[in-house]
């Protein structure tokens, strides 16, 4: 992600970000339930400033369970781009046991494209 733009006080998870997370949520893998319990407590800090729906996340730690994963990229997943001819890949970052950015590369560089929606996502751990 470059040149991320600050959002100052970070807003709430828009609907389709918030979608988007609880579907990499949705498989098991160590620490999933913690992560889980934190989204309610999770505000964008930033966004990226390349025309991806990547975001940048803060967790209310002082709300929030800390989670025990193993590595910090526990979920990933793909999406079929918005037109069809290839994937976007989305990783799900941890720091220290909490939620940390929701990153999403494009298909091509510098090609700005939307959120995908949740229903379409081929998720899959690092087990």
């Amino acid at each position: 992600m470059e040149n991320p733009n600050t959002i100052d006080p970070p807003r709430e998870l828009r609907a389709d970000e918030r979608a988007v997370l609880e579907k990499l949520l949705s498989i098991h893998f160590p620490g999933v339930e913690a992560l889980r319990q934190q989204i309610p407590y999770t505000r964008v800090r930033e966004e990226c400033g390349c025309g991806c729906p990547s975001v940048w996340l803060d967790v209310d730690r002082a709300q929030a369970p800390q989670a025990e994963t193993d590595g910090s990229v526990p979920v990933e997943a793909f999406a079929p781009a918005p037109d069809d001819s290839t994937l976007i890949w989305i990783m799900l970052h941890v720091w220290e046991g909490f939620l940390d950015e929701l990153e999403l590369v494009p298909p091509e560089e510098d090609s700005p494209f939307p959120m995908p929606r949740a229903e379409s996502l081929q998720v899959s751990g690092w087990e």
